[in-house]
């Protein structure tokens, strides 16, 4: 008697991959490793497919590679370990399968370099004495953070962090604020900001700007010496115009909030003995004209004064509830000798008729 056995096709037997892992930095299609099958039923195909994934990070491919199938990021998940399962299946009659049980591939951390917030923008006053930005910057690594380092690139002559560690954007030690923070020279700064993490990767240079508000300026007026001839009389000008500064003046390029804080005004606050002069501001000009103002001859309103030493103070805003005055200053107005006419002086004397002789000399 003869027994045939008829073979019959025979589920393949599948292996699960183990210790599987790779960089966060590893790009679409990269190979992370094989899920492998034997068969007993020799020469058969036989094709993988994913059957539980926790996300699409990855996928299999039929010949049982698995590789990298979208962006990587350690940093999105806790701990970043995924499952997967695959099915294999041959190509027998009847086609039979077998399904692996779950497999793990662990996410690696990969350092990335920290970056500064983009378009970061501030606004200061102009003049400001005192500054203090705070300067957003991100990194994805977990725990550098707070070992950021702050610079500008290029150096700045007016701002610095305040230490390398402090993302306090402060002004440079010694500045002159006046000068270098001054809204109708320069509106607006930009500096440019990087940080670099405890791994001494760099973020690239960005650019932040640092807008200034417009605010009343003081005005200045220097020292000066005025002449004027002893003989002047009431409404006599006294030398040239006095010409203050005020940052303000300029309309033009920098228009003001308030179109007052160019408007200037004279004012004779000291010094002014017998009350001699006055000072009358020129409209239009902004200039200041000092004159005579007795009705009399400058050198008769105080007896025996050659020198006057005026306090002079200037205003802006048309003296608003935002002006500012300038610094107190000394006009010093000086007396010139002119060349008065000779005056005939004449004695009286007694002379009897029918003399002749020399009277006396007129002596002037």
């Amino acid at each position: 008697m003869t027994i045939n056995i008829n073979d019959v096709n025979e589920r393949p037997i599948i292996t699960s991959p183990t210790g599987l892992s790779v960089a966060e930095d590893m790009t679409v299609v990269h190979v992370v490793g094989t899920v492998t099958a034997t068969d007993p039923d020799a020469g058969q195909e036989k094709i993988f497919t994913l059957e539980t994934s926790t996300n699409d990070w990855f996928r299999v491919n039929t010949d049982g590679t698995i590789v990298v199938n979208s962006a990587l990021d350690f940093e999105a998940y806790d701990p970043a370990t995924f499952s997967m399962t695959v099915k294999v299946m041959d190509n027998g009659y009847p086609a039979m399968s077998m399904t692996t049980a779950a497999f793990t591939i662990a996410v690696t951390n990969v350092n990335e370099a920290p970056e500064v917030t983009p378009g970061q923008q501030f606004d200061i006053d102009e003049n400001s004495a005192s500054v203090a930005l705070l300067v957003l910057a991100d990194d994805q690594d977990a725990g550098d953070l707070a070992a950021l380092t702050y610079e500008l690139d290029p150096a700045s002559s007016i701002f610095k962090f305040e230490t390398s560690s402090s993302n306090r954007l402060v002004l440079q030690d010694g500045i002159d604020v006046n000068e270098r923070l001054n809204f109708e020279d320069t509106p607006s700064i930009t500096v440019y900001a990087k940080v670099t993490d405890d791994e001494s990767l760099s973020s690239s240079a960005v650019g932040i700007l640092i807008s200034l508000n417009n605010k009343n300026d003081q005005p200045a007026l220097a020292t000066a010496t005025r002449y004027v001839k002893e003989d002047a009389g009431q409404g006599y000008s006294v030398g040239g115009v006095l010409v203050a500064t005020d940052d303000d003046l300029n309309f033009a390029s920098n228009p003001c909030n308030s179109a007052n804080w160019g408007v200037l005004s004279y004012a004779i606050t000291g010094g002014n003995d017998g009350d001699a002069f006055e000072i009358v501001t020129a409209v239009g000009t902004n200039t200041g004209q000092i004159s005579c103002k007795q009705d009399a001859e400058i050198r008769n309103v105080v007896t025996d004064q050659r020198d006057w030493y005026l306090t002079i103070v200037v205003s802006d805003a048309s003296g608003g509830s935002d002006s500012l005055s300038s610094t107190a200053v000394t006009v010093h107005v000086q007396l010139t000798e002119v060349n008065d006419p000779p005056v005939p002086v004449c004695t009286a004397m007694d002379l009897n008729e029918n003399t002749l002789r020399v009277i006396q000399q007129l002596v002037p």
